[in-house]
């Protein structure tokens, strides 16, 4: 699977919710894996990871 096809679907899983899904858009924004690095919207996923039950976001803590 190619990075645009992983972005697709975790996209798709994080529109419903997925916790899993979430950290790991927060994951390609942070590190610019498959798209441009952009720390606001990676943020935006982290925290929203957080809401969703995520433990390594629950656990590390609200970011800025």
């Amino acid at each position: 699977m190619d990075d645009m096809q992983s972005l697709t679907w975790y996209s798709k899983a994080a529109k419903q919710g997925n916790p899993r899904a979430l950290f790991t858009l927060w994951a390609l924004y942070y590190r610019g894996e498959g798209v441009p690095k952009y720390y606001a919207q990676a943020v935006a996923w982290y925290r929203k990871a957080a809401e969703h039950g995520h433990v390594c976001s629950a656990v590390v803590g609200p970011l800025a």
